[in-house]
């Protein structure tokens, strides 16, 4: 049944898209345009390696001529979202029952099925389902009667699947680090199965570092652009920018906490070299928290969890010329209502984004009364790696370049907490409602 209404979804997504889609802006834009070009820019890849990946997945699309480039990755991006949707239903029946599969699932569709990134083809939303589709392999391989070597095999695939995820997105690794540091803690805490899990967590490692090394070797013989890894920016320079505060060009009143700086790209870029890099943010570094103080940065880093924490639209419309070559007037009926109802500047805008923000309260109410319950025994190790995870992709945003769009690659792992939440507070309820019935 999930898998009729899916594909019904898609096709309604399809159509949706066709509505609003328009050229978007910022690096999407760039990335999407470049990856038609014969030779793309040297200079933007040599500085974000990270997209590089996804550059040669479009340019391979591209090739195969079946339409329009951003017609066809737009439907890619659907594809991404919407098998993201389904695996949060897979994750959530395996680790908690089928309950809170279903009800995961629906809590994803309502926040990510009609939302206005599925018409934004970039890392944030194709690299959602390689992160947790490893890590519904993970639990496949890990939980069922399999044996040995189709569980080694599973391992395997989650190792090329992370490698993956994290080439497109390098916070998609987040997942294996959770996953390793929450079967250590259960290896050590009950003191048996050190080797199976030996065997598992350097299967995933092992295969992780063959993908890297193909892909490297792919990047060494191509001839498609030539890379100057001198001019890549190193994570000193995330930490850095993820130190700024600046005044919104957008809002005036507001402030920005660790986000894009232009002037942080170019005291960076104005550097030779990986380490001259390195040392000068390192310098810059420690002027911005000379300035601050350790009580000013606390103070900074908790206005910086609140600024990216509290945007249930995930920072829509935030980046600079977020859409181009669009007009809320043209277009049929349809499409003039959604372009209104969706895009940033649309008359009936607020109506989207109180509804998306709405959404994301619930999620996050949902997310913290577990916290407040006992949990079964049989759910803690993989509900401890999937907190884990959340908790891993909030400190990096708040520690180095932050906005909430950062956080959209990880939403299944917030859903999959809500999910649980629900379940539980429905079983609680439940339970009292029963109680007072009974006494009457």
């Amino acid at each position: 049944m999930i898998f009729a209404v899916m594909l019904v979804v898609f096709v309604a997504q399809v159509w949706y898209a066709k509505q609003i889609g328009c050229i978007i802006g910022w690096d999407c834009g760039f990335l999407v345009n470049s990856s038609a070009e014969n030779h793309p820019d040297s200079v933007y890849y040599s500085r974000y390696p990270n997209n590089i990946f996804l550059m040669f997945v479009f340019r391979w699309i591209n090739s195969l001529h079946i339409g329009d480039l951003w017609s066809v990755v737009r439907v890619v991006n659907i594809l991404c979202v919407d098998l993201s949707i389904l695996l949060v239903f897979v994750a959530g029946k395996i680790i908690f029952g089928l309950r809170t599969g279903l009800v995961s699932w629906a809590l994803a569709l309502v926040t990510m099925g009609f939302w206005g990134w599925l018409i934004v083809p970039y890392s944030d939303t194709v690299s959602m389902p390689f992160s947790i589709a490893a890590f519904c392999l993970y639990l496949y391989g890990r939980n069922t009667k399999w044996n040995l070597c189709w569980k080694i095999t599973a391992m395997a695939g989650v190792g090329i699947l992370i490698y993956i995820g994290y080439s497109i997105k390098p916070t998609a690794i987040i997942v294996g680090i959770a996953i390793v540091l929450a079967e250590i803690v259960k290896a050590v805490k009950n003191r048996k199965n050190f080797k199976k899990i030996a065997v598992f967590l350097g299967t995933i490692i092992m295969f992780a570092g063959v993908s890297h090394i193909g892909w490297s070797a792919f990047l060494n013989h191509q001839d498609v652009i030539k890379l100057d890894p001198d001019r890549a920016f190193p994570m000193s320079h995330f930490f850095m920018m993820g130190m700024n505060k600046k005044v919104s060009n957008n809002y005036p009143d507001r402030y920005l906490y660790g986000a894009f700086l232009a002037d942080d790209v170019d005291y960076t870029d104005s550097f030779q070299g990986h380490d001259a890099k390195v040392e000068a943010n390192l310098v810059r570094i420690k002027q911005r928290f000379s300035q601050y103080g350790v009580w000013g940065y606390l103070q900074f880093l908790i206005q910086k969890l609140r600024w990216i924490t509290s945007d249930g639209t995930f920072a829509w419309g935030v980046e600079g010329n977020f859409l181009f070559s669009y007009s809320l007037e043209k277009g049929s009926e349809s499409a003039v209502f959604l372009k209104n109802l969706i895009y940033p500047k649309g008359q009936n805008f607020n109506y989207y984004r109180y509804f998306a923000q709405g959404i994301w309260l619930f999620l996050l109410l949902l997310i913290t009364f577990p916290l407040f319950t006992k949990q079964r025994v049989d759910h803690r190790t993989m509900l401890f790696a999937i907190r884990l995870t959340v908790t891993g992709i909030v400190l990096f945003v708040l520690l180095f370049e932050g906005r909430a769009r950062y956080l959209i690659n990880h939403l299944p792992y917030f859903i999959l907490l809500a999910g649980y939440g629900f379940t539980l507070l429905e079983s609680k309820v439940g339970k009292r409602c029963f109680r007072k019935i009974s006494r009457l």
